[in-house]
């Protein structure tokens, strides 16, 4: 619970758990860690995208706040929001990132 907290606290200007942003989000593999997001108040996560794609790669191995709750990343931008790249149709995958327990993204 400690490393929760210390989670928590780096964020500023928290929004209250029934009060997210709103953001218009059609990716269904963001959509399946939403529920989780808005219950832990964690929104940072970590892309995997195709390196192939010269759209795509730009976002692989990033890691962004979706609701920008968290001040240290970038909001997710709005392409990631959209069900997959507008370039070759590839997917965008998501999985959360803890600062304080995963290493650092290179």
């Amino acid at each position: 619970m400690p490393i929760l907290k210390s989670i928590i606290s780096r964020f500023t200007g928290q929004t209250p758990k029934d009060q997210v942003p709103p953001v218009e989000i059609n990716n269904p593999n963001l959509l399946r860690i939403v529920p989780k997001i808005k219950d832990h108040k964690l929104d940072t996560v970590y892309i995997a995208t195709k390196r192939s794609c010269p759209h795509c790669s730009v976002y692989n191995r990033k890691v962004y706040s979706v609701y920008g709750w968290n001040k240290e990343y970038p909001r997710i931008p709005d392409e990631l929001l959209k069900p997959c790249c507008p370039s070759c149709g590839g997917s965008f995958g998501f999985t959360f990132y803890f600062p304080e327990l995963n290493s650092e993204v290179t």
